[in-house]
């Protein structure tokens, strides 16, 4: 998996006062003390305005401020404030690596906020080197600085946590605008209709280890059926049905009939507004659709019987045994016994 880390690193900042400064920004975040020295902040649209961002809480907080971005393969960058000032810029693109840029005004001059400045003076003599694209630079930095920790996060990650595992890793979100709160909604909207219907909820649903959907699901007999609402792109919601056999063909067809509706909204109005319109689709469309999708239970025992034993005794071939697969319903064998010796044929069978 490629890292993608984006972070704003303020040394020695208070978290109520950093807190405070974000509302009045009126943007979304998160917050995390990585090191006693260090608290991060993941800022949203990190990825883009991350580094300006970083500018504009060193002048603002008057504060240390060290930005960090790491792109696996595409390259990293730092830029560390003092004073409200930059006076350490790397921009490592791998890809163009004649678009580089190694700006250091003074080696010694964010050595004294390092937790091993040792690792600071090797990293200032990689960087001035025909190897400072060696993309081991990022971790020496991560090393000398004591944010290991780091690695992998930036806003966009943080944002698929629940709540439960935000709580979990002391990480504190901060809204500075009024952000829908979609597991909440979702259930109030979906939970008591579907359950009406014999849809039970998935207790894992839109949790730490499943972010992303919320799972309904129904035993007809044996067999489950399961009504999803996914959220894998952040504003936008995907409906989807899964009955007990799972075809690309039937998942083209739902797509082609409108079965599978895809829904985008940017606040909460708009997102009570989309989930009445898919529930509406799943009650009168999705549910009549997918219980049709009734599988039926035959003993194929007899119908063997019934039907190839004649048959295979036509050509002197006798029942000796026969095997059932009780953990799938769709295959069964059986095994004749001829004059000439055995004849084996494995039957597979999906009845729709």
């Amino acid at each position: 998996m490629s890292e993608m880390t984006t972070a704003i690193l303020i040394y020695h900042q208070n978290l109520e006062e950093l807190q405070t400064w974000v509302r009045k920004k009126k943007k979304n975040a998160y917050i995390l003390q990585l090191t006693e020295d260090w608290i991060g902040l993941f800022i949203e649209n990190d990825l883009r305005v991350g580094d300006k961002w970083a500018g504009t809480a060193a002048a603002e907080l008057q504060k240390p401020v060290l930005f960090l971005g790491n792109y696996d393969e595409f390259g990293w960058k730092a830029d560390f404030w003092k004073k409200g000032s930059r006076v350490v810029h790397i921009d490592l693109p791998f890809e163009q690596p004649r678009k580089a840029k190694v700006e250091v005004e003074d080696g010694q001059v964010w050595r004294a906020y390092a937790s091993r400045p040792e690792l600071v003076d090797q990293l200032h003599t990689l960087l001035h080197s025909p190897r400072r694209l060696d993309p081991g630079g990022v971790d020496l930095l991560k090393k000398a600085f004591g944010l290991e920790s780091v690695t992998f996060l930036s806003y966009d990650y943080l944002y698929t946590y629940s709540g439960e595992a935000l709580k979990e890793g002391d990480i504190i979100e901060v809204s500075g605008r009024k952000r829908p709160q979609l597991k909440q909604i979702i259930l109030e909207i979906f939970k008591e209709p579907l359950e009406q219907k014999g849809y039970q909820l998935h207790p894992e649903s839109g949790g730490r280890n499943m972010q992303h959907e919320y799972i309904f699901s129904k035993y007809i007999g044996s067999y489950r059926y399961q009504v999803r609402v996914e959220n894998w792109d952040k504003n936008k919601l995907n409906l989807n049905y899964y009955p007990p056999y799972k075809l690309r063909s039937v998942e083209k067809w739902l797509n082609d009939n409108g079965y599978l509706p895809e829904f985008t909204f940017i606040n909460e109005l708009q997102l009570r507004t989309v989930l009445t319109e898919m529930l509406n689709s799943v009650m009168t469309k999705g549910l009549p659709w997918l219980e049709a999708q009734h599988i039926e239970e035959l003993d194929l025992s007899e119908a063997f019987r019934e039907l190839l034993d004649p048959i295979m005794e036509d050509r002197g071939f006798y029942r000796k045994n026969t095997w059932e697969d009780h953990e799938s319903k769709y295959w069964h064998m059986v095994r004749w016994r001829g004059t000439g010796g055995f004849y084996s044929r494995k039957i597979r069978v999906l009845l729709l």
